[in-house]
């Protein structure tokens, strides 16, 4: 008995020694193709033989190899994103992508693919409709590169609105659609309010902050008497203090008044902007409210173009 078991572990070994021969032939092939492949830029096919070689069957030096040139491929490696509609404008998904004539994809679910970088001919196929080709330039490194097309085929696009005439009785639709604005306020009218509120606020603080008539001035006789004994320079402060007492309160509700204006005019054209109804756009004319003060009035000034 003890021969035969000889010869049988002899036979076990010379097999698995004939398979890891074959295992690290292949390993080798698998490297000198990958790197040929690389260099004629077939780089899903060199990438493809790189993993191959990187496992863990393959000695250690060729997989420390194959696996750092596989990761680099991947980085350089571009991918397209294939999209299709009918001429309706719905998405297709039954659709056959060959590129230079080699199977690329069998249907499209909206994933990214990677393709070699240059000059390739993709052909889409879809059932009842003509076959279409777009010439593209892929580049290397170029990430989810969209490439949609339009069949000509299938259900017609929807009809777009017309509008209908009648002449004489009789109703006729142009074929023309009349585009529609729904007009609003917009942003002009409400900037005008903002001004006219803080026109109304500002020159009410600054009337209300007017420093005090002093005492011995008249704001009626606008004069101002000096006390017995007082110094020409505070007979000068109290009059330079009656002055701003009252030019001060002056400028400050005129300026009120016309920011009350101009926040009526711009809530007036709030409204009439807001209730507009829908119509063809003719023309349209933007005015312009200029708010005005002088020493001892104030107003509103509006100019419009056509």
């Amino acid at each position: 008995m003890r021969p035969l078991f000889s010869i049988s572990f002899l036979v076990a070994t010379v097999l698995a020694t004939s398979a890891a021969h074959a295992d690290v032939k292949t390993c080798v092939a698998n490297h000198e193709k990958g790197q040929q492949a690389r260099a004629s830029g077939k780089l899903r096919d060199a990438r493809e033989l790189f993993l191959a070689c990187a496992s863990d069957s393959c000695p250690g030096a060729i997989r420390q190899d194959c696996a750092k040139w596989a990761d680099d491929i991947g980085n350089r490696m571009p991918s397209v994103v294939i999209g299709a509609k009918d001429r309706g404008g719905r998405d297709l998904f039954d659709v056959k992508v060959t590129v230079d004539d080699k199977p690329f994809v069998e249907k499209l679910d909206g994933k990214s693919v990677a393709v070699d970088p240059g000059a390739h001919t993709f052909k889409f196929e879809a059932a009842g409709m003509p076959t279409v080709t777009q010439r593209v330039l892929v580049k290397e490194g170029e990430r989810a590169r969209p490439i949609d097309v339009v069949f000509e085929g299938g259900a017609p696009p929807p009809p777009s609105p017309t509008t209908t005439t009648e002449t004489n009785g009789t109703r006729k639709d142009t074929g023309v659609q009349v585009a529609t604005e729904k007009r609003g306020a917009g942003v002009l009218p409400w900037v005008v309010v903002g001004i006219g509120g803080v026109g109304v606020v500002g020159g009410l603080v600054y009337a209300l902050t007017a420093p005090a008539l002093p005492a011995g001035c008249d704001n009626t006789r606008q004069t101002c008497t000096r006390f017995d004994g007082e110094s020409q320079e505070s007979f000068d402060k109290r009059r330079d203090q009656a002055g701003k007492h009252d030019s001060q309160a002056t400028t400050g509700f005129i300026v009120a008044g016309a920011g009350a204006v101009v926040l009526a005019g711009g809530v007036i054209w709030v409204i009439l902007a807001s209730s507009s109804s829908s119509s063809p756009k003719k023309a349209s004319a933007t005015p312009i409210v200029v708010p005005w003060v002088s020493a001892e009035s104030g107003g509103l000034s509006a100019v419009a173009r056509f």
